[in-house]
């Protein structure tokens, strides 16, 4: 049983989409609880992201009966045999004591049938329930940060992982920095088409993951936008990351404000 927990759109529920759907695609049966949105929303938003859960049984059970919920989760689980069952917002089941309901309905009867479960709850999930866990995921975002990361904070059956930086895209769904590989027949240096960058860089940005570090100022912004339109030129695709000044700044839509800097032979 794994336990993705986080705040408020930290991406836990496209996370179990992103599962859901691999899972589906290897011709597994997927059984879907949401206990926090309806069946038509639900799809809505994976087909947005990119994920397709139109062949996972599906059962909205939104303020409805906690006990009856878990009763029919069993009855289902038994009569589906899914290899993967979601529980949604398992924190939507307000007022109940989740451990013995999970100890009863969850860990005993779903468990047993060798599916494997997959529980999202907000943040402040009562501690017990992951204790139950065999793996616990946090989802969050350090203040000030641009990016979502996820921490693998429990798991009985590997060793501990390190953080793992993410963004939800619309079309691509839940994308981890460190998958953006780039093609074998792509070879690099990459031009940004900024002088003074690509001098100090050797030519140009190498293969590999490239972290542009500074304050949050404008000639940062600035200078990610111009290297982001540069390297569209140079390299196969670009997968943009960034808040709306950075967006507004590609695009040229944007001048973003803020005194000059120098950096190296280059000003903005």
């Amino acid at each position: 049983m794994t336990l993705i927990y986080g705040a408020p759109g930290s991406g836990k529920t496209a996370l179990a989409m992103r599962l859901v759907h691999e899972r589906l695609k290897r011709g597994d049966k997927a059984f879907w609880i949401s206990l926090a949105e309806g069946r038509d929303l639900l799809l809505s938003y994976a087909e947005r992201l990119g994920y397709d859960l139109s062949g996972a049984e599906i059962w909205s059970a939104v303020l409805a009966d906690p006990f009856a919920v878990m009763n029919h989760v069993v009855a289902a689980v038994s009569e589906l045999a899914p290899s993967v069952v979601v529980v949604d917002q398992i924190t939507s089941l307000s007022g109940v004591d989740l451990t013995p309901l999970a100890l009863n309905a969850l860990y005993r009867a779903i468990r047993e049938s060798g599916a494997d479960v997959l529980l999202t709850a907000t943040e402040g999930v009562d501690v017990r329930l992951a204790h139950l866990a065999d793996n616990v995921v946090h989802l969050y975002r350090p203040r000030g940060a641009p990016l979502w990361y996820m921490e693998v904070e429990k798991s009985r059956l590997a060793p501990a992982a390190p953080l793992r930086p993410f963004e939800i895209a619309e079309g691509r769904g839940v994308v981890f920095l460190d998958e953006l590989a780039l093609s074998k027949r792509a070879a690099g240096p990459y031009k940004t088409g900024i002088a003074g960058l690509d001098e100090a860089l050797g030519g140009g940005l190498p293969p590999g993951l490239a972290v542009l570090r500074g304050p949050p100022h404008a000639p940062v912004i600035r200078l990610a936008a111009k290297a982001a339109a540069g390297l569209s030129k140079s390299a196969r695709a670009v997968f943009a990351l960034g808040d709306e000044r950075l967006l507004e700044a590609a695009r040229g839509r944007g001048r973003p404000k803020g005194r000059r800097r120098a950096l190296g032979r280059l000003r903005l």
